[in-house]
């Protein structure tokens, strides 16, 4: 669900919650990195709102989770989308919903489409075993409502709905303030970019001076790198377009082959979330498993 200009607002004038998780994991550990937030937070890119499909049809469940655990845990009389910041002024929080004795519950779905690739870093229900993204989460949310536990509940593919209970942690929640607090001070106030780059994709969206007339000098090695890595892939990608186009002429009018060990499918996909203007379209795609069985079944 996009969010709305207030909270995007916010964003830029604090180190939410959500955001934390970028600045404490490893690179590479969650959906974005501290190179690519650092771009966002000096305004070097604009502020995204959308969500895209997966996470917005999980925004739109969120309500649903809610109701559950308001039902199942007994957390009503509170309040939902509530925002705080911590007494630092930096690290900031917006609790999907703040009971009436002041405990954050953070709401999570995941796996709505399909088996979440973190399935194993949710624990059984009733304890606290989250992913680290939402352990880092809910322990800015305490800090910053001076609270000493949080509530996750959560949809969790193939298990259903699940509740979590997290209790503060001292050692790891000042190691996640001090964390904040360094990425906000020593980068973002002095825009000091971090030593971890952003992402590709944030690379190509940043703002940029335009050097038409005064190229920069850039390192020969570095761009012999990129064009033999580049000329690689290239030639990778014809060679299966080659081979792919191969196999389906073989293939000729069957849905369904075997050899080398693998079965060939093709399933033939009709679009009817967003369809187009002529109306729902069907498109193929050619699917690879592992073979097993007689008649060279799927695993």
């Amino acid at each position: 669900m996009a969010l709305s200009e207030a909270a995007l607002e916010r964003r830029m004038k604090h180190l939410g919650a959500s955001e934390a998780p970028a600045v404490v994991l490893p690179d590479g550990e969650y959906y974005y990195g501290i190179g690519d937030l650092y771009r966002r937070k000096v305004g070097d890119i604009p502020p995204n709102g959308s969500n895209g499909e997966a996470l917005d049809a999980g925004s739109r469940f969120e309500s649903a989770v809610l109701e559950w655990a308001k039902d199942e845990l007994g957390v009503g009389g509170g309040a939902s989308n509530q925002f705080r910041v911590g007494k630092d002024g930096i690290l900031s929080a917006t609790m999907d919903y703040l009971t009436g004795d002041n405990t954050p519950v953070e709401i999570k779905t995941t796996g709505l489409f399909s088996k979440p690739p973190n399935w194993d870093q949710w624990g059984e229900g009733g304890t606290d075993m989250v992913p680290p993204n939402v352990l880092v989460q809910v322990h800015q949310q305490m800090y910053v409502c001076g609270a000493d536990r949080a509530i996750v509940a959560a949809w969790v593919g193939h298990r259903g709905f699940q509740h979590y209970q997290v209790s503060w942690n001292k050692s790891l929640g000042e190691m996640i303030v001090a964390a904040g607090l360094r990425f906000w001070n020593d980068h973002v106030v002095p825009r000091v970019p971090p030593a971890t780059p952003p992402s590709t994709d944030v690379m190509m969206r940043i703002k940029r001076l335009d050097t038409g007339e005064a190229p920069i000098p850039l390192d020969d090695d570095l761009v012999e790198r990129y064009m033999s890595a580049r000329e690689a892939r290239l030639a990778y990608e014809k060679a299966e377009q080659s081979e792919k186009r191969a196999l389906l002429h073989a293939m000729g009018e069957a849905t369904h082959g075997v050899g080398g060990g693998r079965l060939i499918r093709i399933q033939r996909i009709k679009a009817v979330r967003k369809p187009s203007p002529g109306g729902p379209y069907e498109y193929a795609k050619l699917l690879v498993k592992k073979a097993t069985g007689q008649n060279g079944g799927a695993q």
